[in-house]
């Protein structure tokens, strides 16, 4: 597939505007995240969509071994609608975070993804498109701040992961 378009080379450096594209991507990340968070009984608690906060109830028992439940100690119920999602939150569950915090990490993950989305978009545009500036850097733009992506993505959802596996 790749072979048939890139014939030429883009011939100007990206690694800098990307680089500031992403940089500015993490800044409004990590401000977003933390917007939705909150002061709990003195603790700061990070919060999810209330269906990934579903799916998270279904991965923290998982990983805890007591199977894709809602409530440990009783029958399986499937109540995700995700469930390689699930499992990812799953294995992150695996990791030092407490209850408070896994949301962080969720959308930090989420946020990682779609860095990652930016540099796939505009490697595509430059092997599919007219191999500009504007049409690269534009095409990476638009993934970088759309915002149902980033808000979805971000709030715990595998949007940001549904969109990196259509444009790989």
């Amino acid at each position: 597939m790749n072979v048939l378009f890139m014939e030429k080379k883009v011939n100007f450096d990206l690694k800098t505007p990307l680089a500031v594209i992403s940089l500015t991507l993490v800044f409004i990340g990590l401000w977003f995240i933390e917007k939705g968070s909150s002061i709990f009984d003195g603790r700061k608690i990070y919060s999810l969509f209330d269906d990934a906060m579903i799916s998270l109830t279904y991965a923290r028992n998982l990983a805890q071994g007591y199977g894709l439940v809602w409530n440990p100690g009783d029958s399986p119920v499937e109540g995700y609608s995700n469930p390689l999602w699930t499992l990812w939150m799953a294995f992150l569950h695996l990791g030092p975070w407490t209850g408070d915090t896994i949301g962080f990490v969720v959308s930090l993950s989420g946020l990682v993804i779609l860095i990652t989305n930016v540099w796939v978009v505009a490697k595509i545009a430059g092997d599919f498109l007219s191999k500009t500036k504007v049409s690269i850097l534009g095409s990476a733009c638009l993934i970088a701040f759309s915002y149902p992506l980033l808000f979805w993505t971000l709030r715990g959802m595998e949007v940001g992961l549904l969109c990196l596996w259509l444009t790989e």
